[in-house]
């Protein structure tokens, strides 16, 4: 089950440069987690064992850096996801920050010509949770 999470910004980033900008996003976090019965007991008890996340990301399509060029299935990235923007609808810095494996990557091309992709995702350590002060 987990905790689903979605937005409108988000970057990708391979080393410490962004490849590209996310148009939309979404996230699942998620445990591992068991129940088991005690003898004689009623009801089980849960034990909750490591978190992990996955989602995708939709990104715009830059033919300048084309995505499937540089990010193939089981590139490491960074994805940024943000939760705010401002009016003008510009991300400001209160993001999710996550180290990624690429699991899958679908290019479309709609009729008006535009190219997007989206970029499937597995966490692939530990998710830096955004400030909220």
């Amino acid at each position: 089950m987990g905790t689903h999470y979605h937005g409108k910004h988000g970057k990708v980033q391979i080393g410490s440069s962004v490849v590209n900008e996310g148009t939309d996003w979404d996230m699942t976090i998620d445990a591992d987690n068991e129940q088991y019965p005690f003898f004689g007991a009623a009801w089980k008890a849960g034990l909750v064992g490591a978190k992990g996340a996955s989602g995708t990301i939709n990104l715009r399509q830059d033919f300048a850096a084309p995505i499937d060029v540089y990010a193939l299935v089981g590139t490491a990235i960074t994805i940024q996801l943000y939760e705010t923007t401002t009016p003008s609808g510009a991300a400001v810095d209160m993001y999710w920050s996550i180290p990624a494996l690429i699991t899958s990557l679908a290019p479309a091309v709609s009729v008006a010509g535009g190219v997007t992709a989206t970029v499937g995702w597995i966490s692939d350590g530990e998710i830096t949770v955004p400030s909220r002060s």
